[in-house]
């Protein structure tokens, strides 16, 4: 997870011991280039924390697809309107490359913004970059 700690760090400073509950409520999956991670249409309630590889959010629109944002190694994504409004998502979330991601459910990220004021101090920063 050092891209990922790296990342975080660099947006505020979690304590070793936050990170630690981060990391044991986290999951390890591996997803090849070209899967999408999240479709669009379907309600997502994962948060995905890239350690290796790339991943793009795309809008399929009429045949064309339309590139909305990249998600690079340290970074997180998810489908914000499932995650903030429990809604299927309007985009998809695509791996442009082979991506190893540890992913975590909302509800276990929550109960983490309650019991440590630096994971949630930090969790604002997503928010904030989405509005």
């Amino acid at each position: 997870m050092e891209n990922i700690i790296q990342k975080i760090r660099e947006i505020y400073p979690v304590s070793d011991e936050a990170l630690q509950a981060l990391q044991a409520n986290m999951e390890l999956r591996y997803y090849p280039k070209d899967t999408y991670i999240v479709q669009s249409g379907v309600t997502d309630r994962l948060v995905y924390f890239i350690e290796e590889g790339i991943a793009r959010s795309v809008f399929h629109h009429n045949g064309q697809d339309t590139t909305t944002w990249f998600t690079l190694e340290g970074d997180i994504t998810f489908g914000m309107d499932s995650l903030y409004y429990q809604q299927p998502s309007v985009e998809s979330i695509e791996t442009l490359s082979d991506c190893k991601i540890y992913v975590i459910h909302i509800d276990k990220l929550n109960m983490l913004y309650e019991t440590y004021i630096d994971i949630a101090n930090w969790g604002r920063y997503p928010a904030s970059e989405c509005q």
